[in-house]
């Protein structure tokens, strides 16, 4: 990232063509190793507000020599293996080179719950614990949650849909840990205060039990 006060076209090519520019994309390279395939193919990404075509084409050809004079790469538009990607915004301008072209979508377990919101409830969670917690997810459904926080906490997952679990046991088949098992939350087959937190996304619309029952039984 590199802090601007204001964005025109001409100060957009003389920061493409400072040496810091020149530098951070070498340091860039270094990162996952991706200079080390001289056969990558590559395309450069540019988003700009109201930047003049012939302020685009100087990036691009700016962009185009550092890479030419660090790597062996060669342009690929259509099916490229590293996409340089270059965001002017009012913060400032960002150069980088994502990890994957996949998008997020393709991941390869089903979505249950949306993974910002998974993201959110983990990162509460670590206010609370740390990453050698035990955490139970009470309606861990298709196991999204498990998911996302299998590589960070000993987590477990129990819900009452055996459909459900057989969805997250596929779901989790690359984590490293996993264990489902099903139940109620008014029978879980654990002693008391062997977790150190509970996370759960309670499933909307199936009123099994009253809210205020729901918690009692978490606590005890």
């Amino acid at each position: 990232k590199m802090e601007v006060n204001f964005i025109d076209d001409k100060y957009l090519i003389d920061l493409i063509e400072n040496r810091e520019i020149e530098e951070n994309f070498k340091s860039l390279l270094n990162f996952n190793n991706f200079n080390s395939n001289d056969s990558n193919k590559y395309r450069i990404n540019i988003k700009s507000k109201n930047i003049q075509q012939r302020t685009y084409n100087l990036i691009i050809n700016s962009l185009n020599k550092i890479i030419k004079i660090h790597t062996k790469w060669f342009v690929e538009l259509r099916r490229p293996t590293v996409e340089i990607c270059v965001h002017q915004t009012s913060d400032g301008l960002f150069l980088g080179i994502p990890i994957s072209l996949l998008p997020i979508s393709t991941r390869p377990y089903c979505i249950g719950l949306r993974t910002p919101v998974a993201y959110s409830m983990l990162f509460l969670l670590t206010k609370y614990c740390s990453s050698l917690s035990l955490v139970c997810d009470t309606f861990c459904g298709k196991g999204t949650l498990l998911c996302e926080a299998s590589s960070d906490y000993f987590i477990f997952g129990s819900d009452i849909d055996l459909f459900e679990l057989k969805i997250a046991k596929k779901n989790l088949q690359n984590s490293f840990f996993q264990d489902l098992f099903q139940g109620t939350v008014k029978n879980l087959p654990f002693r008391c205060g062997v977790f150190d937190a509970i996370i759960s996304d309670i499933p909307f619309g199936n009123k099994h039990m009253k809210l205020l029952g729901v918690y009692c039984s978490l606590e005890n």
